[in-house]
Order: structure tokens, then sequence, then C-alpha cells
């Protein structure tokens, strides 16, 4: 199965997801029959110029029975659920916008650069030509190498999505304080191990996550994001979360799986904040 990121959303054209199986005819070598086989592909049409799309999945069984036909309805209900869920990253009023994966092309169009995908680029910097790009909303710098961000991208003051999932980032630069417009920030699996202070200054945040890094506690001051709803803090090393949760009005979900916390933890967070959805991991005999 390929990626999520490799299913990624169309910007002005539509995303249509087509299937085919085609039959074709093989001579065989041995006694001179033919021999039918079937294949299953899956494609993302009408690709607009410089927009990443899917590859065909390889081919499936060379037989139709029952098993193969669920296989097939599974994959493109999979599939089209991964869309659903990177769409999901980006606001709808930049669902139309041209969405750009190249730094070489959007500099040709500078002031109308809002979407700007560079996941998987293999970048070890930030590449500073993107703080020419002043009315960026949406950059994705997931799955690079990045080790830190410079002190300048607190110039790009329109962002409202920030996307940093897989990179080697132990920080945050202080200046992230002025993204006053940002939304949701995605930090997971980096290698942080204090929860970043500059975070709590983001007067709009609606979405945190912060999932497989070494984080071990959250602040008090967490209440000062009065607009959070959402925190994912799967896989790190939190024990207890702070009474001020009680302050923040809007948030709604915590997910706390894979985090070494006991049972009667667990309890007691759910019957103190009851209008949150804390996610826990099963209980089992490892520790937690």
């Amino acid at each position: 199965m390929k990626s999520q990121s490799q299913y990624r959303l169309l910007g002005r054209s539509p995303f249509l997801l087509k299937t085919h199986i085609a039959t074709r005819n093989v001579s065989s070598t041995k006694k001179g029959r033919a021999i039918t086989t079937h294949s299953f592909g899956l494609h993302i049409c009408n690709k607009p110029k410089g927009v990443q799309t899917c590859r065909s999945i390889p081919n499936a069984p060379t037989h139709f029975s029952s098993q193969y036909i669920k296989t097939i309805i599974i994959l493109i209900v999979l599939i089209i659920s991964l869309n659903k869920n990177n769409a999901q990253t980006i606001p709808s009023e930049l669902d139309t916008c041209y969405h750009y994966t190249s730094i070489e092309e959007a500099q040709a169009n500078k002031e109308n650069v809002q979407v700007l995908d560079l996941s998987k680029s293999k970048l070890k910097t930030f590449p500073q030509a993107i703080l020419e790009f002043k009315n960026l909303k949406y950059l994705d710098l997931s799955k690079n190498k990045l080790t830190e961000l410079p002190a300048e991208i607190g110039e790009l003051t329109q962002l409202q999505v920030l996307v940093l999932h897989k990179n080697n980032l132990t920080h945050l630069p202080d200046s992230i304080i002025k993204l006053q417009q940002l939304e949701k920030i995605y930090l997971s699996a980096n290698n942080l191990t204090t929860f970043p202070l500059s975070l709590l200054e983001l007067n709009k945040l609606k979405v945190l996550v912060l999932n497989r890094n070494q984080i071990n506690s959250l602040p008090y001051a967490i209440q000062q994001l009065k607009n959070l709803e959402y925190i994912d803090l799967w896989e790190n090393d939190i024990e207890d979360v702070p009474a001020s949760l009680n302050n923040m009005p809007k948030l709604k979900e915590v997910d706390l799986r894979l985090n070494p916390m006991s049972n009667s933890k667990k309890q007691g967070l759910e019957q103190k904040y009851p209008s949150i959805k804390f996610y826990f991991s099963n209980s089992c005999n490892c520790g937690y």
C-alpha cells in the first residue's frame, strides 16, 4: 500500500478515482494454451502541472474470487479515506488553490503561492526561498531531514497550517509566536524532549500534533491556548496532565495512547474532565 502522501489532493482539478479491470491474453509456451490474467489499477486523473499524483497499485491476484473482490473494495475505501485525512490538514478555503510542489515553480508566481508542498524532498536545511512567498498559508515540509527552523520563519505571517512530520527537530524558534494566523501545526515523529513553549502564544491554534516525540510533561500554561480543540500526544513520556485543562473551554480531544500512565490516573482524568474525550491504550503488562 502506498503511503498517504502519495494520494495527494489535487489543486484545481477534481479528484477522480478510476478503477479498471483489464483482461489480457498471454500465450503459454506450454501446450499452446492461452492464459487469461487480470490486472487492477488505481489512478488519479487530470493531473495539473507540478502536482504529484499516485502511481498504479501492483497487479492483484490472477483470478476473481469473492475475497479478491472484497480486497478491491477495501483498497478503494482506504484510498479515499487517506485522501480525506490528508485533505483535513488543508483549510477548506484553500481546497481549490493551486498546490505548488517545487520552489522553482513557485518562484515564477510568488504573489499567488498559498499552498506549498515540499514533503519528501530530502531537505536538510530550510529553503530560504520560502520566505519570498508572503501569502503562503499552507506549508508542508514533512518527511525531510530538517534539524532546525530559521528565526525568519516568523515572517510567514499568513501561515494557517504548518506540517513538519518526520523531521529531526529538537526545538522550535521563538519567532514562531509571530505566526498569529496559525491554526494547525503538525510535529509528530521529531526529537522534541520538551513542550515547545513558543506555541503557547498562538492564540488561534486549534490542532496541535506532537505524537512520537519524547515529551514528558505539559506546562500548566497550556491553558493559554483558549481555542485549542485537539492535542495529539500519542507515544510520548507523559504520566499526568495539568489541572489547567479545566480552563480550556474548546478542548474536546486529547490522545494519550502509549504514554506511561497508570489505569487509576486514566480513570481519574475521565472523571475530572467529562467534556474531554481522552484516548488511552488498552491495559497490558508492559509497565504502563
